[in-house]
Parts: structure tokens; sequence; C-alpha cells
């Protein structure tokens, strides 16, 4: 049997008010299916941005006491 098959045998076994369901989720694959062949195109294209590492390096800062519990959270401990 194949998927085509047993999907059309599974969905004739459902009853009325779970078809929504089906079809809800049927339509939620075909579009993330157009957003996945949209992306590769993309990608393709030679669209596809490249991250670079250590372009922000020396202009984001981390407080000295980052690791420590604020006063007011420590009644809550």
């Amino acid at each position: 049997m194949t998927l085509e098959q047993q999907a059309i045998h599974i969905i004739t076994a459902l009853p009325a008010d779970k078809l929504s369901q089906v079809v809800n989720f049927a339509k939620f694959l075909l579009a993330q299916s157009e957003t996945d062949i949209a992306s590769e195109r993309i990608k393709t294209n030679g669209k596809e941005k490249i991250r670079q590492s250590g372009i922000l390096k020396g202009q984001i800062s981390i407080a000295d006491d980052f690791d420590e519990t604020p006063e007011c959270f420590k009644e809550y401990m």
C-alpha cells in the first residue's frame, strides 16, 4: 500500500469533526514546504548572509557582578 493509499484510507475512516484538523494540518505542511523552497532559492541565488564572528568585539560589555544574585531576589531564595 502506497503512502497516498494509506492517507486516503485513514482520511476516509476519520469522523467529520476531525477532517477539519487534517485539512488545517495539510495546509500548514504545504505552507511550510513553500517556505522551505523559498529559503532554498535564496541560498542558491547567493543571497544568503554569512555571519561573521567578532564583528562586535569591544562594543559589548558584561557587568562585573553578572553572576551574582541581585539583592531584591535573595529574599525569595
